[in-house]
C-alpha cells in the first residue's frame, strides 16, 4: 500500500504509525478491539502537498504522538500506476467506495471513522505546521464538530441556528458548500458576534442570492465589515459582483439571446431597489461588457469604458484594467482614444507590486502604436526582462516577437 517515498515514515516511530499490512475489514477490526478512531490518509502518486505531508507533518513525534494515541493509522494511494504492487490493488474496491462515500474531489484528503467503522468526518488539504494539523484532526474525536455525524442530521430535516451554527463552518471546510448555502440564514443567526473575521468569511461563502440573510448582512453592516477586514472596498466588491452576477448580466444576456433591445431603465430600476448606492456603478460596467462581449460593439463600450475609468477607475484592480486596456488597444483606430489609453495604461503601472509583467507589455505597445517608438522599445525590454525572471516560457517567445515587431516597424495590433 506504501509507495517508496513513504517507507522512511514506516520506520520512524516518533512519528504516526501507519499500519502495513492489514486490509480494511482488518484495520476496522482493530479500530473496535481497541476502541480507537481509524484515520485514513488518502493520497496520490502525483499530489505535491500528500509528499509534503508525509516528508514534513507526519514523521513529528507530536503528530505521532496523538494520532498513534487515538487511531489506527493508514495511508491509501486513491489513484491507480501501472507499477501499483499487490498490496496497493488490495484497496482498489475499498477506494472506489470511500470516494463515493465522502465525495473525494481533491488531495490530500484525511478520512476519520468512529470505532465502530462510520466515517464521521474528513479533512481537505495540506498542513504546514503539525499542531495545526492536530488541532483540525481533533475535531474528528468530537461528534459536535464531525462533518458527517452533522451532516446526518441535516439530511433527516433538521434545521435551525443550533445545528446551522456547528455544520455550516465544517461545511465549508468539507467543500459542502450547497449545504452550508441551505443553512444559510440559519447560521446568521445563530452568531452572537458576526464581526469577527472567520465569521464574516463564512457569510460571504453562504450568500445564496440578494434576498438571503448573509447578503442583506452585507449590505447593511458594509463599513463595519471593511474595518473588522481592513478593507475599504471588500463589502462593495461582494455587493457589486452579487448583484451583477445574479441580477444585471443574466437580463443583458436574455435581451441579447432573444434579440431584443436592452431594457436599461428597467434593469436599473431594480438595481437601484437592492442597492442605490452602487447602481449606477453596476449598471455603466454592464454596458461596457455588454457592447465589448456580447454585441461586439468596440466603439460603443468605447465610450463607456472612459466614463467607467473617470468615475470609478480607482476601484478597478491592476489585471482587470489591464485587460480592459488591451481589448481597446486591439480594437480601437482613434489616436486620441488611444493616448487616453495610454494615460490609463501609465498609472496603471504602479498600482501592483511590479512583478505583473502585461501591463509593462499593454504600456509597451501603446506607446509604439501612438510613434514613442523609442519608449516603447525600452519597456519591452523591461516585459521581457521581468518575464524571463519568472520563467515564463510562452510569453518570452511572444515578448521577443513583439520587439522584433517594433524593431522593424510592423504593426503589432490587428490590421485586417
Amino acid at each position: 500500500m506504501l509507495l517508496i517515498y513513504r517507507n522512511s515514515i514506516a520506520i520512524n516511530f516518533k512519528g504516526i504509525k501507519f499500519e502495513q499490512t492489514l486490509n480494511w475489514e482488518q484495520i476496522k477490526a482493530k479500530a473496535k478491539a481497541e476502541k480507537k478512531y481509524i484515520f485514513i490518509d488518502c493520497y496520490t502518486t502525483w499530489c505535491g502537498p500528500c509528499k509534503m505531508m508525509n516528508n514534513n507533518i507526519f514523521g513529528l513525534e507530536k503528530v505521532g504522538t496523538f494520532f498513534n494515541e487515538n487511531f489506527i493509522n493508514v495511508q491509501v494511494q486513491f489513484d491507480r500506476t501501472n507499477i501499483d504492487n499487490q498490496q496497493i490493488k488490495n484497496w482498489y474496491a475499498d477506494v472506489e467506495k470511500f470516494k463515493k462515500m465522502a465525495n473525494i474531489e481533491a488531495y490530500p484528503t484525511f478520512l476519520f471513522f468512529n470505532p465502530d467503522g462510520e466515517l464521521v468526518h474528513l479533512i481537505t488539504g495540506a498542513f504546514n505546521e503539525g499542531q495545526e494539523f492536530i488541532n483540525k484532526a481533533s475535531e474528528s474525536l468530537m461528534p459536535e464538530f464531525q462533518y458527517f455525524t452533522l451532516y446526518k442530521r441535516f439530511k433527516k430535516g433538521e434545521r435551525g441556528p443550533l445545528l446551522a451554527n456547528k455544520l455550516v463552518p465544517v461545511a465549508l471546510k468539507a467543500n459542502d458548500r450547497k449545504t452550508a448555502i441551505i443553512l444559510g440564514d440559519d447560521y446568521v443567526l445563530s452568531l452572537n458576534d458576526p464581526f469577527t473575521k472567520d465569521n464574516l468569511m463564512i457569510i460571504y461563502q453562504i450568500i445564496k442570492d440578494v434576498n438571503s440573510k448573509a447578503f442583506k448582512f452585507f449590505l447593511n453592516n458594509s463599513n463595519k465589515i471593511n474595518q473588522v477586514l481592513n478593507d475599504r472596498e471588500f463589502s462593495q466588491g461582494v455587493i457589486r459582483n452579487q448583484i451583477y452576477n445574479e441580477v444585471v448580466h443574466p437580463f443583458a444576456n436574455k435581451a441579447f439571446i432573444n434579440n431584443r433591445k436592452v431594457d436599461w431603465d428597467s434593469i436599473t430600476q431594480k438595481v437601484a431597489y437592492i442597492c442605490p448606492e452602487l447602481s449606477d456603478e453596476i449598471i455603466l460596467k454592464e454596458k461596457l461588457n455588454y457592447y465589448k462581449d456580447a454585441a461586439m460593439n468596440p466603439i460603443e463600450a468605447s465610450k463607456y469604458f472612459i466614463e467607467y475609468l473617470n468615475r470609478y477607475g480607482e476601484r478597478m484592480n491592476q489585471f482587470e484594467m489591464n485587460n480592459y486596456i488591451w481589448y481597446f488597444f486591439e480594437n480601437i483606430q482613434d489616436e486620441n482614444y488611444l493616448k487616453t489609453m495610454l494615460t490609463w495604461s501609465k498609472k496603471n503601472l504602479t498600482s501592483g507590486d511590479g512583478k505583473y509583467y502585461p501591463v509593462y507589455d499593454t504600456y509597451a505597445n501603446l506607446l509604439y502604436r501612438t510613434g514613442e517608438i523609442k519608449e516603447a522599445l525600452l519597456w519591452e525590454k523591461k516585459a521581457l526582462k521581468l518575464v524571463t525572471e519568472l520563467k515564463q516560457e510562452e510569453d518570452i517567445k511572444i515578448y521577443k516577437e513583439t520587439l522584433d515587431k517594433m524593431n522593424n516597424g510592423i504593426p503589432t495590433w490587428p490590421t485586417n
